[in-house]
C-alpha cells in the first residue's frame, strides 16, 4: 500500500497547545482529509502551503485555551488607547508620517513583487498531478575533447521505458518537427502562419502531464493519426465560440481532425498551440529512428520510486535498441550516461547544449538572476527598515523628556505600547500602499501575463506579507526603545549633557543604509555600462545598416533569385544566404575530426555563401586556396588552436561526415559577446533548398526605407507569405535582454534605495541641528561666520558618507568582477566612472540637507537666547 503524502507537523504541535481539547481531536481530523483533497488538486509543495495557512486560520477566541491570573487575552480597550494616541500623533507629525509610510511601501512593494515572482518560479508546472514524480532523461558525455550535457534520448526510447520498467506509469516524448519555421495552416477561407507553436507527440503526453481538457475525450485525444489538440486561444482564434471538436484543418497541406481542446496555462514550461498526434508520420520517419538521440523524453514514476535501477539500465536498453554496431561505437567513444532530471528543475539548467525544445524559459529563470533579485528586494526592504528606525528615533528623542516622566512613575510598558502601536500603523498602511504599487508597477514596467499577477492576491502571500510587517513593525518598535534606553537612563541620573554628544547608533545606521545604495547604485551603473558596451561594441561593420530576413527558406529554390533580384537595386550593398547571423548562438554539437588524427571535436557549423564574408566584412588571416568551390571550408583561429595546429594547417577536415578541403583561416567573434571566440568551421550553402536560408542585406548610408521598399517589392513578386525582416542592432539587442532586463530592475532597485537612504539622512540631519541649537547660538554670538557653522554641522554627516563609499567601492568591484566573467569583452572597472558616481552620490546627499543647514547657520541667535 503506497504511503500517503504528510503534512508539516509544527502547525499541529502549535495548535495542541493553544486549542481546547475538546475542539482539538475533531480539527486534526478534518485538517488531514483537507490536507490529502489539496494534495490530490493542486500537489504536495501547495498543499503544505494550504494546512499552514489553514492554522493560521483557526485563531479564534471559541477554539484558544484561557490564559491563567489576571491577565486577559484580548486587551482592547488598551489597544483603543494606543490607537486612538497614535493616530492623533501621526495627524500632528505629518512629515515624520509621510515619509516613513511612503519609504516602507517602496521598500515592501520591491519586496512583494520579487518575493511573488518567486512564488510564480516556484509554482511553475505545479498544476500538474504529483508533479515531483515528472521527469526527464538527461544525457551527458564527450564527444572527443568536448563534453556536453542535455534532454537527449531517442522518441522511440518512451515506449521502450513504459515497458520495460514496472516503476514508470507512464512516458512520453515532445518533438518540434516544424521548429523555427513557419507553419501554413489553414481552415476553411482563412489562412494563418505559425511559427513554433506546433509541437507533436503521443498518446502518453496527457498521461504525463495534466493539461486540463476543456472540450474532448480527454482519454483518448492523440491516439489515433492525423489528430491535433488546440489550446483554447488557438480554438478561439480558428472556430470563435463554434465547437471546434471534430473540424478539419489543413496544417501544411495535410488534413488533422480536431480531437481535444486543452487549457495551457502560462506557468508551463511546455507551451503549444497545436499538438499533432506523433503516428501521423511514417515509421521509417528518419526522426523515429534509434540513432536520432536528440530529442526530450518524459516518464511520470510511481510515487517513491527508485531512480537509479532505471538509470543504470537505460544505458543498456538504448544500446540494445539502436541496434547498428557502428552507431553503437560512436556512442560508446562518446562516453554516454543517462540521468533522471526533474521537471521543474529544468527551467534552472544553464548548461545544456541542446535545450529542450517547447520549453518556455522566459528572461529571468536562470538561477544567478533569480538569487540577486531576491537579494535586492531583501536590500531593498532592509534599507526602508533601517530608514524606518532611525526616523523612529528622531521622535522618541524629540519625546524623550515625556518618556522619562512616564519611565519615572513605572509606566514603561505604557510607552512601548504606544511606539508598538505606532510601528504596526505605519508599516500595515504602508503594507496596503504596498500591495496597490506592485500592483500598478509591474503592470507598467513588465511583460509578465495576468495570470501572474493573482500571486498578489493570494491569502498566502498576503498573509506573509502581513507577517513580515508586523515582524518588522515588532523589531523597529524594540530597536527604537533599545536606542532611547540609554537616554533615559541619562535623563534619571541627570549627568552634564557634553557639547558634541556622538549619535554612535543612529550614525551607524546611516553608514549602514547608505553602503548597501551605493553598492546597488554602483553595480547597476556597471551593469548598465557592460551592457551598453557590448551594444556598441565595433564588429567590423555597422550593424544599423544590415537587414535580415529569417524567413527567406520559404522561397526554396526562389531564395536565390531572390538574392540576385535584390543585388540589382544600387542602394544594396552586400546580400549573402546564411544559416545563421552573429546575433545567433551557434549549434556547437558538430563533430569534426582530421583525417590522420584519433578523437573528435565539437565545433560551431555555418552554412553560408560566398558573400558571407564579404558582407559583414571580415578578413581572411590566411588564404590557401583561391576561390569557393563546393567542398571548401573555412575555419577560425580558435578552431585551428582547438586541434592543437600552430604554423601549419590540415589540408582536409570532416565535419558531420563530410569531407572539405580548407581555404582560409578567419578571427572574428561570430557569436554574441557572452561568449569568447570559439572554433568554428564555414561550410558552402547548397544551391538547392536547405530549409534554414537566412538573407543579410548591407545597405550603403542612410537609405533604410528605400532598401525596405525593395525587398518588399521582389518579396511580394514571389511568395504570398507576410514579409519580416530585422536590422541587426535591434537582434543584438533582443539577444542581449537578459543583462539589459537586469541592468534596468538594478538601476531602478539603486534609485529607490538612494532616495530612502537621503530621506533618512536628511531626519537624523534635522535632529541633529535640533540637539546642537544651542551650541550654534553660542558659536554665533562668539562671532562665528555662517561659512564655519555650515562646515561644522556638515563634518559628521559628510564622514558618514565617506565611509560608506569606502565600504562600498570594493564590494561593488567584487561584484561586478564576479558577475562579469560571464562575458568574453567586458568593460574596465574605471577610477573615473566610479569618482563621478561618488562625487553625484556626495553632492545629492549634500543639496538634501543643505537648506536646513543654512536655515541654522543663519539664524539669529537672540531668538535662542530670548527663548531660554
Amino acid at each position: 500500500m503506497d504511503k500517503l503524502p504528510t503534512p508539516p507537523q509544527w502547525p499541529m504541535r502549535f495548535l495542541r497547545r493553544i486549542i481546547k481539547r475538546q475542539y482539538l481531536e475533531e480539527i486534526e481530523g478534518d485538517m488531514e482529509e483537507r490536507f490529502q483533497e489539496d494534495v490530490e488538486r493542486y500537489g504536495l509543495q501547495k498543499a503544505r502551503r494550504l494546512y499552514s495557512w489553514d492554522s493560521i486560520k483557526l485563531f479564534h477566541p471559541v477554539l484558544l485555551k484561557k490564559v491563567g491570573g489576571d491577565h486577559r487575552l484580548n486587551q482592547l480597550g488598551m489597544f483603543q488607547y494606543h490607537l486612538a494616541f497614535v493616530l492623533r500623533r501621526l495627524r500632528r507629525r505629518k512629515v515624520y508620517s509621510l515619509t516613513s509610510i511612503i519609504g516602507l511601501s517602496v521598500g515592501l512593494a520591491c519586496f512583494y513583487g520579487v518575493f511573488t515572482w518567486w512564488q510564480y518560479l516556484q509554482d511553475y508546472d505545479g498544476f500538474h498531478h504529483e508533479v515531483e514524480e515528472i521527469h526527464a532523461i538527461r544525457a551527458s558525455g564527450k564527444n572527443g575533447v568536448d563534453a556536453f550535457t542535455g534532454l537527449a534520448a531517442p522518441l522511440l526510447s518512451a515506449e521502450l521505458l513504459q515497458t520495460t520498467f514496472p516503476s514508470v506509469e507512464a512516458a512520453t516524448y515532445t518533438a518540434f518537427f516544424f521548429n523555427e519555421k513557419k507553419i501554413k495552416v489553414a481552415y476553411e477561407q482563412q489562412t494563418f502562419y505559425e511559427e513554433g507553436s506546433i509541437m507533436v507527440s503521443d498518446s502518453g503526453f496527457f498521461k504525463v502531464f495534466d493539461f486540463p481538457i476543456v472540450s474532448g475525450d480527454a482519454s483518448t485525444p492523440l491516439h489515433a493519426p492525423h489528430q491535433v489538440v488546440l489550446s483554447e486561444p488557438i480554438a478561439v482564434k480558428l472556430f470563435g465560440s463554434a465547437d471546434p471538436i471534430g473540424q478539419s484543418l489543413l496544417i501544411q497541406e495535410v488534413p488533422y481532425t480536431v480531437s481535444a481542446v486543452a487549457r495551457v496555462p502560462p506557468n508551463s514550461q511546455l507551451q503549444f498551440g497545436y499538438l499533432l498526434s506523433g503516428t501521423s508520420f511514417p515509421a521509417d520517419h528518419w526522426r523515429f529512428q534509434w540513432y536520432d538521440l536528440s530529442f526530450p523524453v518524459y516518464v511520470r514514476l510511481q510515487a517513491g520510486a527508485s531512480h537509479t535501477a532505471i538509470t543504470e539500465a537505460l544505458y543498456e536498453h538504448f544500446i540494445s535498441g539502436i541496434g547498428n554496431p557502428d552507431i553503437v561505437q560512436l556512442i560508446q567513444q562518446a562516453e554516454i550516461s543517462y540521468s533522471l532530471l526533474p521537471f521543474q528543475a529544468i527551467k534552472y539548467q544553464n548548461d545544456f547544449q541542446w535545450p529542450p525544445m517547447g520549453i518556455q524559459n522566459g528572461n529571468l529563470t536562470q538561477d544567478i538572476y533569480l538569487y540577486l533579485l531576491l537579494a535586492a528586494g531583501l536590500i531593498i526592504l532592509l534599507i526602508a527598515a533601517l530608514n524606518f528606525t532611525n526616523l523612529s528615533l528622531v521622535q522618541q528623542e524629540k519625546d524623550k523628556k515625556s518618556t522619562f516622566v512616564f519611565n519615572l512613575f513605572g509606566k514603561k510598558y505604557s510607552q512601548l505600547g504606544r511606539v508598538l502601536t505606532e510601528s504596526l500603523v505605519i508599516y500595515f498602511t504602508a503594507m496596503l500602499m504596498a500591495v496597490g504599487i506592485t500592483w500598478v508597477g509591474l503592470q507598467q514596467m513588465t511583460n509578465l501575463p495576468m495570470y501572474y499577477l493573482h500571486y498578489l492576491l493570494t491569502p498566502e502571500n498576503l498573509g506573509i506579507l502581513f507577517a513580515v510587517a508586523g515582524g518588522l513593525g515588532k523589531l523597529t518598535a524594540l530597536g527604537t526603545q533599545v536606542g532611547m534606553s540609554k537616554v533615559v537612563s541619562a535623563l534619571r541620573e541627570l549627568p552634564p549633557l557634553p557639547a558634541k554628544k556622538p549619535v554612535t547608533l543612529r550614525g551607524g545606521l546611516v553608514v549602514f543604509q547608505f553602503s548597501i545604495s551605493m553598492v546597488l547604485l554602483l553595480t547597476s551603473v556597471l551593469v548598465f555600462r557592460q551592457f551598453t558596451f557590448m551594444l556598441k561594441q565595433d564588429l567590423g561593420y555597422q550593424k544599423d545598416q544590415i537587414i535580415y530576413i529569417r524567413d527567406a527558406y520559404l522561397l526554396e529554390e526562389q531564395a536565390w533569385i531572390f538574392k540576385e533580384q535584390v543585388l540589382r537595386y544600387p542602394s544594396i550593398v552586400a546580400a549573402s544566404l546564411s544559416d545563421y547571423i552573429p546575433s545567433q548562438i551557434l549549434d556547437r554539437n558538430n563533430p569534426l575530426t582530421v583525417p590522420g588524427q584519433e578523437g573528435q571535436h565539437l565545433f560551431g557549423y555555418l552554412v553560408a555563401d560566398s558573400s558571407f564574408l564579404d558582407l559583414y566584412q571580415v578578413t581572411e588571416t590566411a588564404i590557401y586556396q583561391e576561390g569557393y568551390g563546393a567542398n571548401w571550408c573555412i575555419i577560425n583561429q580558435a578552431g585551428l588552436t582547438t586541434l592543437g595546429y600552430t604554423d601549419e594547417l590540415p589540408t582536409e577536415l570532416t565535419v558531420n561526415g563530410t569531407n572539405y578541403r580548407v581555404k582560409s583561416v578567419i578571427d572574428p567573434l561570430f557569436e554574441p559577446l557572452q561568449f569568447a571566440s570559439r572554433p568554428t568551421v564555414i561550410v558552402p550553402f547548397p544551391r538547392q533548398p536547405y530549409g534554414r536560408e537566412q538573407l543579410s542585406v548591407r545597405f550603403a548610408g542612410d537609405q533604410a526605407e528605400a532598401v525596405l521598399q525593395a525587398l518588399k517589392t521582389e518579396w511580394a513578386a514571389l511568395t504570398d507569405y507576410p514579409f519580416e525582416y530585422q536590422f541587426l542592432d535591434q537582434s543584438f539587442a533582443h539577444t542581449y535582454r537578459n543583462e539589459q532586463l537586469i541592468s534596468n530592475i538594478l538601476f531602478l532597485f539603486s534609485w529607490v534605495a538612494s532616495i530612502i537612504s537621503l530621506m533618512g539622512l536628511l531626519a537624523v540631519v534635522l535632529n541633529m541641528i535640533r540637539m546642537r541649537t544651542k551650541e550654534v547660538a553660542i558659536r554665533k554670538a562668539l562671532g562665528a561666520q555662517v561659512e564655519q557653522v555650515v562646515v561644522m554641522l556638515s563634518t559628521t554627516f559628510s564622514k558618514w558618507l565617506l565611509i560608506s563609499m569606502a565600504i562600498a567601492v570594493p564590494i561593488a568591484y567584487f561584484l561586478f568582477d564576479h558577475w562579469s566573467e560571464n562575458f568574453a569583452v567586458r568593460t574596465a572597472f574605471e577610477p573615473l566612472v566610479i569618482a563621478g558616481v561618488m562625487v553625484a552620490i556626495f553632492l545629492g546627499a549634500i543639496l538634501t540637507v543643505a537648506f536646513h543647514t543654512l536655515r541654522a547657520a543663519r539664524a539669529n541667535p537672540a531668538e535662542y537666547f530670548r527663548g531660554e
